[in-house]
């Protein structure tokens, strides 16, 4: 019996120390987990940054090419100038 007892003592003893281990190893894998899931956010925050910039500099860009080919609305008129010689550069 005083052994049956000594080994229920050892056995709680190992089993304490197995979940102590555990507990540290997922502790540390959420660590991971939450600096990981900080840097991929940053990364993401940046990149929606990047596209909201990329879309507005495509519009700033259509406006300006529609302000310079305003009068050429179709490649007839840009042709009929092009062969005007008062446009000509002499």
């Amino acid at each position: 019996m005083v052994k049956y007892r000594g080994f229920r003592k050892a056995r709680a003893s190992v089993l304490a120390v197995d979940e102590r281990q555990k507990l540290e190893t997922l502790t540390r894998d959420e660590k991971t987990a939450n600096r990981t899931l900080t840097q991929l956010s940053e990364r993401q925050q940046g990149l929606e940054e990047k596209i909201v910039v990329r879309k507005n500099d495509l519009s700033a860009q259509a406006v300006k090419k529609e302000e310079v080919c305003w009068p050429f609305h179709d490649s007839f008129d840009f042709a009929l100038l092009l062969s005007l010689d008062s446009w000509r550069i002499k």
